[in-house]
């Protein structure tokens, strides 16, 4: 867990691409709100980046999720995804 030193950024908002600290599994989280609960065990990586993103995020939090795993009972799949800028930050589509 300790491999990946803090960088300095707090999961505070919708739209934060975050990554589980000190390797091993690559889960990734992409927040719909503020998530202090992640900011121990996951580190920011990006973040997405338009309006569009930002509403294709809102109408996946309105999927319906199994209450005991979490995950959405409907599967999910993303067709693309673009690394933009010299920050990295991330357009879904």
């Amino acid at each position: 867990l300790t491999a990946d030193p803090p960088n300095g950024l707090a999961h505070t908002t919708a739209g934060l691409l975050s990554v589980r600290r000190g390797g091993g599994r690559f889960d990734f989280e992409v927040t719909t709100g503020m998530a202090s609960s992640l900011d121990r065990e996951q580190i920011i990586i990006g973040a997405l980046t338009d309006e569009e993103s930002m509403r294709l995020l809102a109408r996946l939090d309105t999927l319906p999720t199994n209450n005991y795993g979490g995950g959405p009972l409907a599967a999910v799949k993303l067709e693309s995804l673009a690394v933009v800028g010299p920050q990295a930050l991330l357009v879904l589509q």
